[in-house]
């Protein structure tokens, strides 16, 4: 692994030639401090009308779809986007070969630039799944396990955050912002399951309620321990991804979506945004698992 230069300009012809990076910088502080930390919903393109048609054999042993290739580019670039805030991004370029089957992954990050731990970690991870790739039978269960627990070793700050934990360090900018914790919210949830399912589907209804108070549960039982809090936050993150794999969950946040007209009301897009940010506490198990 090494790291590409990103100045691929020289600085006369660089588009950061009219602004110096104190200025960026400081815009960059601003916009955080204005959305605090959340960035805007993210948009979905379809590749159909623009993508070329493949140069190589649609049945090429090796040739990756669209969409599994679509979604381990961002799989990994959530996996490197590791510290709070808005300036936490990352993407990822994916380069298959077919001549030896293999995969080049091409990282824009910032926090591997100048976070070491990142690089060390992605490199761990590369090492990992190339043995499970070679005798997956034997190795694939301890490897996979290895390979979660370090995922949620490097991403406890952002997970910390994401719950709105009382084991969480707030940021400074933060200091003064006062949100309840994600446990909190999902009482609202509980609460918006009575008005999405008939009295036909009480059963339907009262299963996913089971789920929402079992995630609560697990929830509060974290925020209850002291000292050392990663194992437990293992044990979150499984819990997080077995509520949101259950079909009553899944089958809750398609009515939730299907109910919005042209603007949601607030409580429905609360609702769906708790759901959103659970989703993403699973993903961090989804993830090792789907690799």
């Amino acid at each position: 692994m090494e790291r590409k230069d990103i100045r691929t300009r020289s600085i006369d012809e660089s588009i950061w030639r009219y602004l110096s990076k104190d200025t960026f910088r400081q815009h960059l502080v601003n916009l955080e401090e204005t959305t605090n930390a959340v960035p805007i919903a993210p948009q979905y393109f379809s590749a159909a009308d623009w993508l070329p048609a493949s140069p190589h054999d649609p049945n090429t042993k090796y040739s990756l779809p669209l969409a599994v290739e679509q979604r381990l580019a961002d799989d990994f670039a959530s996996l490197v986007a590791v510290d709070e805030g808005a300036q936490s991004v990352a993407a990822v370029c994916v380069e298959q070969h077919l001549g030896r089957p293999s995969l080049t992954l091409r990282f824009a990050a910032l926090d591997i630039s100048l976070n070491n731990e990142t690089k060390t970690a992605l490199e761990g991870w590369s090492s990992i799944l190339s043995t499970v790739d070679a005798d997956r039978e034997e190795n694939g269960s301890n490897a996979m396990k290895v390979l979660y627990h370090s995922i949620v070793r490097l991403h406890r700050r952002r997970l910390l955050a994401r719950l709105r934990s009382s084991h969480w360090e707030k940021p400074k900018y933060l200091s003064k912002s006062h949100k309840k914790p994600l446990l909190k919210d999902i009482d609202n949830l509980i609460h918006r399951a009575q008005f999405s399912y008939t009295r036909k589907k009480a059963e339907s209804r009262l299963q996913v309620e089971k789920h929402l108070r079992d995630l609560v549960s697990t929830y509060q039982a974290f925020e209850n321990i002291s000292g050392n809090h990663l194992e437990y936050l293992y044990s979150l993150v499984a819990a997080s991804f077995e509520f949101c794999s259950t079909a009553s969950i899944q089958d809750f946040l398609v009515r939730l979506e299907d109910s919005i007209g042209s603007t949601p009301t607030p409580q429905v897009a609360s609702a769906i945004k708790s759901l959103r940010q659970i989703q993403k506490n699973a993903s961090y198990r989804r993830i090792p698992i789907s690799s």
